[in-house]
């Protein structure tokens, strides 16, 4: 098997342990050293991090492409998966590189820059949950970007993005699935914010660059451990974002939420917990037609019910069920399955777990408008441990 080929081939881990932005702490591979690779050089010192901050203007296809000299960014999609018999399947492909030391000329050679993929599959039906994290210094053929094909990759982990923002081409290969996606949009990329940053806190420099593509949509290819591959319709939201900047220390997490709706609607919905202070809210909303709108906090509420749904795993208790109000809509957020929380295994991984999952959303307005029904992700992190003062 492909996995089996990897493991092998995994370079020798050093004892000595550092931290990245998300709070995701690993070991140091120890990989043999070779000539440079240099793209995107950015117009900041070497020993300075770039910032997200206002001002910025989006252009593609280069904000697709890895963002040198930030600490963090992430291509994130999650998505739904549904076969002609009824069942339906939830996934998560996520690519983080993640930069110890600012490396504004992407050379490898610098050391301390890192990709990271994780893996996720919902199994409906059958209610089970899968969970895989790969996780590589940046070296050719390893994980990093290839130029010549716009593909990034970790390992056999791979993600091309077409200039035109419109295919997307995505392998999975986890330790249970493996997951072909083939998707494309209409609308293309939205950018969250105003001004050209996503505000995060209260504080003057809790910012970062964060763009969607909300409707992709296409054919995905999908096998289970020995079982046979199931052709299946696919619909995905992307998410794009990178910075530098760090949470306030007091903000223990994140509560996070992409909504598409039968009617077209789509939301994208997030606060921030402070255990100090006022929680931060955000939200967008995204039309159709692809015309994209920020909402003021005061419109926004998240309501987690009181139960709550404790992990064998780590403990940790996660509120899954929830009451969301954007403007005028009201949205009821139940999980497909309660068992999908993100709990790398490995020793030498990020050893940050955190809930994410696929839910069914309901969503109506006014008293006297029938319910429109529709699907999501619901992310929830910081409840195992505070993130306050990373990312």
């Amino acid at each position: 098997m492909l996995l089996n080929q990897n493991k092998s081939r995994r370079p020798l881990v050093l004892k000595a342990a550092s931290t990245f932005a998300v709070a995701f702490a690993f070991t140091i591979l120890a990989l043999p050293a070779g000539g440079p690779i240099k793209s995107q050089p950015a117009n900041v010192r070497a020993t300075e991090f770039r910032l997200a901050e206002p001002g910025y203007r989006f252009q593609f296809p280069r904000d697709l492409r890895p963002r040198n000299g930030y600490r963090t960014s992430w291509w994130y999609y999650t998505g739904h998966l549904f076969a002609d018999d009824g069942g339906r399947f939830g996934f998560q492909f996520t690519i983080f590189k993640i930069e110890n030391a600012p490396n504004p000329d992407g050379n490898y050679l610098t050391g301390g820059v890192f990709f990271m993929a994780h893996l996720a599959l919902t199994d409906e039906q059958n209610r089970k949950y899968y969970f895989t994290e790969r996780l590589q210094r940046f070296f050719p053929g390893l994980a990093g970007y290839d130029a010549a094909t716009r593909t990034v990759y970790v390992e056999n982990n791979t993600l091309r993005i077409d200039d035109d923002a419109r295919n997307h081409r995505i392998a999975a290969r986890a330790e249970d699935f493996q997951l072909d996606l083939n998707l494309t949009s209409v609308i293309g990329p939205v950018v969250h914010g105003e001004n050209g940053v996503s505000r995060k806190g209260f504080e003057a420099r809790s910012f970062s660059h964060y763009f969607s593509i909300p409707d992709l949509s296409g054919a995905a290819t999908l096998k289970i451990g020995d079982g046979p591959a199931r052709t299946l319709r696919a619909k995905a939201w992307m998410d794009v974002e990178f910075g530098s900047n760090v949470l306030a220390k007091t903000q223990t997490g994140w509560d996070w939420l992409h909504v598409s709706l039968e009617n077209g609607m789509r939301y994208m919905i997030f606060r921030v917990r402070d255990n100090a202070g006022e929680d931060f809210y955000s939200a967008s909303v995204i039309t159709p037609d692809g015309r994209i709108r920020p909402v003021a906090a005061q419109r926004i509420r998240m309501i987690p019910e009181p139960r709550r749904w404790k992990s064998a795993a780590t403990g940790a208790q996660y509120p899954l069920h929830w009451k969301m109000i954007v403007e005028d809509t009201q949205l009821t957020v139940t999980p497909w399955i309660e068992a999908q929380e993100a709990h790398p295994s490995e020793p030498s991984g990020s050893r940050v777990s955190y809930w994410e999952g696929a839910v069914d959303v309901t969503a109506t307005q006014g008293v006297d408008v029938t319910a429109t029904q529709g699907v999501g992700y619901l992310e929830l992190t910081g409840y195992l441990r505070s993130m306050g003062g990373t990312l």
